[in-house]
């Protein structure tokens, strides 16, 4: 006989060690030991579309190069449109170089960035000191940022500007992202550091996903994922449960920042004898 059917998780109730309500531990009010032969699996799960089009520590690194020299920008944090996403990454190429514009385009939902400057001799004064640039300007992509030595996740904008193809821009040439896309979390994985068998994995390597929760509501609203007929189980078989952890992450392993909203929802356990 198990010793308890189900467990109603609430993020409000997270321990006083806690990073944050994606982030949480939540300590038992007593000591559970599951028999041989144990599974859950997760049910009504409630969570709220409350993280923004840029986190920190999710996708707020902008890597761009302008002649030979690379950057990383930080975007500050917030919902942006199109357009006002366009002009953030454009204002921040211009601390470097003011010569940069804006060219947002709404009706292929793309942005595009312009520059100015047709020779190798343009200088600039920096902090005192006379810079040359070159003619050249590329928005890095993955590939290239992992082998100019940046580690993993690198958190940068890709994604948003579907940024796959390294292209060299000037002048003659202008920079046109693919179409962008500022709704890329199409699916929330819930993963668990101390419940379950670590027998599941995502592209990114996670082997602690409990749960695939795909988003099906718009900013502001409630997610909600139900089970299907208790199918998508995991062991845990002779599991002594005291204290639990769970986290909420993107597909790249990010943690997604609620900021302060709370999410919930109830782990079902029953007995199942595998074939």
């Amino acid at each position: 006989m198990l010793p308890i059917k189900k467990i109603y998780i609430d993020s409000r109730f997270m321990s006083s060690d806690s990073k944050s309500s994606s982030d949480f531990k939540i300590d038992l009010p007593q000591n559970i030991d599951l028999p041989e032969d144990t599974v859950f699996y997760m049910d009504d799960i409630c969570i709220p579309y409350s993280w923004y089009v840029i986190d920190e520590d999710r996708n707020n690194k902008f890597y761009f190069k302008v002649g030979s020299t690379v950057y990383v920008k930080t975007i500050p944090a917030g919902n942006y449109s199109t357009t006002t996403f366009n002009a953030i990454i454009v204002a921040l190429m211009n601390t470097v170089q003011g010569t940069f514009t804006a060219n947002v385009n709404i009706t292929s939902n793309t942005v595009g960035i312009l520059t100015s400057i047709d020779s190798t001799n343009y200088q600039q004064i920096v902090d005192g000191k006379t810079v040359t640039y070159g003619q050249t300007f590329e928005i890095l992509t993955d590939t290239q940022i992992g082998l100019l030595g940046y580690p993993k996740p690198h958190q940068s904008i890709n994604n948003y500007l579907n940024n796959e193809v390294a292209k060299v821009n000037t002048k003659a040439s202008p920079y046109v992202s693919e179409y962008v896309n500022l709704n890329p979390v199409r699916n929330i994985y819930i993963t668990s550091g101390n419940l379950g068998s670590y027998n599941t994995m995502s592209v990114s390597g996670e082997r602690g996903i409990i749960k695939k929760v795909p988003v099906t509501a718009n900013y502001n609203q409630m997610i909600y994922d139900d089970a299907v007929l208790g199918i998508d189980y995991l062991s845990c078989s002779r599991q002594s449960l005291s204290r639990l952890e769970f986290q909420l992450k993107d597909v790249f392993g990010n943690l997604i920042n609620l900021h302060g909203n709370h999410w919930s929802f109830s782990l079902i356990f029953t007995k199942m004898k595998e074939e």
